[in-house]
């Protein structure tokens, strides 16, 4: 009589090993969307409660400026005065 299953050549015949090669492609397949999604979207911007406060900022920004050399202590001191004095 005529064998009617199908026969891929690295399958095995039947319900055998089937499925868990079937399995294991998706999982590659999904996986790998997922990673590609997630390289086109970029790193995601941090949640609002960890952002520092806009003073904290300023602050940071401030003594960059400092360190660069772009401003003098003097004034320095007196932006730093300021910004603690809107807090």
């Amino acid at each position: 009589m005529h064998d009617w299953r199908w026969d891929y050549g690295w399958m095995p015949h039947g319900f055998g090993a089937g499925w868990i090669v079937m399995l294991l492609l998706l999982t590659l397949l999904v996986v790998s969307l997922v990673i590609l999604v997630r390289w086109f979207a970029g790193s995601p911007a941090p949640p609002s409660g960890t952002a520092p406060p806009s003073g904290d900022r300023a602050l940071a920004l401030l003594r960059e400026r400092y360190a660069r050399g772009e401003i003098d202590r003097e004034e320095f001191e007196e932006r730093k005065r300021v910004l603690e004095e809107q807090q």
